[in-house]
């Protein structure tokens, strides 16, 4: 009895560990719903229609990669979220701001938020803003070793959103 005891104690524990590991984007405060202009993916992009996708970049999960976060994330060390800006968020805020949410962009006012569509891409991490905004982000929690990242002008709307 007490071995059976000590097995189930015992696999408790490892699935405990197994699932206690580093979550992701699902740490951030996601975009919830189709967004203010929802998307649709196709089997092929069409450069006139708003918001619609053939090709998805989904989130990179191996060890090591960190995504820059606006809400979710911590610094200067990242969480599973990525790493948030460390100046005030009054300086990284937009039109139809403030950028309160992870993996968005400014939608069609304060309260609505839209995915991230490039050029018939969709994008699972990153975010967007309408406006010119300063982001600040201490590099000191941890050793870097490249810095990658798409820009571009979002399929939602005019051609003024930039993606970074």
């Amino acid at each position: 009895m007490k071995l059976t005891n000590l097995f189930a104690i015992s696999t408790l524990l490892i699935v405990g560990l197994v699932f206690s590991v580093y979550a992701d984007k699902s740490d951030c405060t996601n975009l919830e719903g189709d967004g203010a202009k929802p998307i649709t993916k196709v089997a092929d992009e069409d450069p006139g229609v708003q918001n619609d996708y053939d090709t998805v970049v989904e989130e990179d999960d191996r060890d090591g990669v960190v995504y820059l976060a606006l809400i979710g994330g911590s610094q200067p060390k990242p969480n599973a979220c990525g790493l948030i800006p460390k100046n005030p968020a009054g300086e990284w805020t937009g039109w139809g701001g403030p950028l309160n949410f992870d993996n968005a962009t400014i939608g069609e006012g304060a309260t609505t938020r839209n995915h991230i569509v490039i050029g018939g891409i969709y994008f699972e991490r990153g975010f967007g803003a309408h406006a010119v905004g300063t982001f600040v982000y201490d590099l000191t929690g941890d050793d870097y070793t490249k810095f990658e990242a798409y820009v571009g002008m979002s399929d939602e709307k005019e051609s003024f959103h930039f993606f970074c």
